[in-house]
């Protein structure tokens, strides 16, 4: 019973500090930090830190860095295009 509290209470602390970790990254990505922007849009690409897989966000935080020349963000959203996600196909 021990472990299975500790276990849910490592769960739950993870996902706590996932989340924090995107909101910092969001704020920062707002504020036109285009590295946070490229982060962001990695993010939503890949659900890393608890932010869910949405590719339309990813290509629009990827377009966002990428206009700021981000060569990381070019390549993401050149991918996006490429494989119709959140864009429409283009190749």
């Amino acid at each position: 019973m021990r472990l299975k509290v500790l276990a849910v209470m490592a769960l739950m602390t993870s996902a706590l500090f996932a989340n924090s970790e995107l909101d910092e990254l969001l704020k920062k990505a707002n504020e036109g930090d285009a590295w946070s922007q490229y982060q962001v849009g990695r993010a939503y690409y890949k659900n890393n830190i608890g932010a869910g897989t949405n590719y339309a966000k990813a290509a629009e935080w990827f377009e966002k860095a990428a206009l700021q020349g981000i060569k990381e963000a070019q390549f993401s959203l050149g991918v996006c295009c490429e494989r119709g996600y959140g864009r429409e196909q283009s190749y």
